[in-house]
Formats: C-alpha cells, structure tokens, sequence
C-alpha cells in the first residue's frame, strides 16, 4: 500500500489594516471632492487584493487594529468573502492610537501556518518596536509586505501661513509658523520613513511606500509586477 501526501503549495493571505486616528487625515481632494484619508487608500489596495486573492480561489483573512486587533476573519474564499472585508472595512478608523508593533506580535500568534501578510497602515510608530513585530512575522516564517500610507502634507509640509495643528493619538495642539519648523519636521519625518524602510529591508519585508494622492491602481500593479519578478 502506498500513501501519498500532497502539500499545500498556495499560502493563505492576511490582510492587516491600521485603523487608528491618524489614518483618519486626509488632505488631497477625490475626484467627488471628498478627502481621500489614509484609511480609505489603504482600504482600497486592501480590497482590491482581497478581490484578486479571492479570484485565483486562495484564502483571504482579514484584521484591522488600532492599539489591538480588532474581530476579524478568519481566512476564507468564495464570493462573499471581498463583500465581508468590505463591510468590516466600513467601521472606519478608530479614535484610539496605533501600536503597530505590539499588535503585529499578538496577531503573529493567531495567524497559524505560514502565509503571506500585507500590512497597511501609515506605521508612524517607534521603529524598534515596529522591527520587533515585524521580526516575529519573520521568525514564524511568514512573508511580509508593508504599505506605509502616507498623507501628501505629511509628506511635502506645503504649509506656509501660521497654522494650528490638531493632535491626534493623545497628542496636544499646536500652533505655530510652518515656515519656522519645516525644515526640522521634513528632517525628522524623512529619518523616521527611512527608518522604517531600512527595517523592512533588513528583514526581507516587502516595503510599498504610498501616498494619498497617488494613482493606487499603478501602485498596485507596480507591487505585484515586483513581486511576479
């Protein structure tokens, strides 16, 4: 008699999205007027991967966080499966603040055998911690890929008139002139990116950087051709 075992070759997807109060800024104009937030870039690549995962009949699970995951899915196809990620999805963002770090620890444990995980979120946390997080995806084996989703005024600080910034994530308002300050924030912010991406690097983590305002079909399709080569 012979037994012959037949392994699984396709890996299950985890779709993880920040759903914190800093992913609620939005500052560039749709085409409807609306702001497109952080959350809604995100969620839309996070969709639209569901949609393509889904199609070639592999599995989809699917979790937002904040300072802790969410209820989420566990993974799972079929044609409801893109309709239910969407409904999660439309809770929106949260008024609590990230900890991307600790809670890509936690789900590391939930997640079970090796899969693929794509992770959006803006990741303007403590770069130390996010790499401890990041670490424990990797040490399970898992592979990783991370959209950092990133507001167009995060980025360039168009800002020239006296300004009060709102905080978000516990953090006080502050008023002052933009112009006395951007030198010193587009600093430090660049560092932090440059951080974070030197993080992913170091693990072998996929890093897609990503703006507001831009075109996120092409963001999309530029990931996956990197991917497929």
């Amino acid at each position: 008699h012979l037994k012959q075992y037949e392994q699984e070759t396709n890996l299950g997807a985890w779709l993880i999205v920040d759903a914190s109060e800093s992913m609620a800024v939005g500052t560039v104009a749709g085409p409807d007027g609306t702001p497109i937030t952080k959350y809604h870039a995100a969620g839309v690549l996070a969709a639209a991967l569901a949609h393509l995962i889904v199609n070639q009949s592999d599995s989809v699970g699917f979790q937002t966080f904040a300072d802790r995951p969410s209820m989420g899915l566990k993974p799972g196809g079929g044609p409801n499966r893109v309709r239910e990620v969407l409904r999660l999805l439309g809770d929106g963002p949260t008024a609590a603040p990230s900890n991307a770090g600790q809670v890509l620890r936690e789900l590391a444990g939930r997640l079970g055998r090796r899969g693929i995980v794509l992770a959006f979120g803006d990741f303007l946390d403590d770069a130390e911690d996010l790499a401890a997080g990041l670490r424990v995806l990797r040490s399970q084996k898992h592979e990783v890929a991370l959209f950092q989703v990133l507001d167009a005024a995060e980025i360039d600080f168009p800002f020239r008139h006296p300004t009060l910034f709102k905080g978000l994530e516990a953090l006080p308002e502050i008023a002052t002139d933009p112009l006395s300050v951007r030198d010193n924030y587009l600093a430090a912010f660049g560092q932090h990116v440059a951080e974070v991406e030197a993080v992913c690097r170091s693990l072998e983590v996929d890093y897609v950087r990503v703006r507001t305002d831009d075109d996120l079909g092409r963001v999309l399709a530029g990931y996956l051709q990197r991917r497929k080569g």
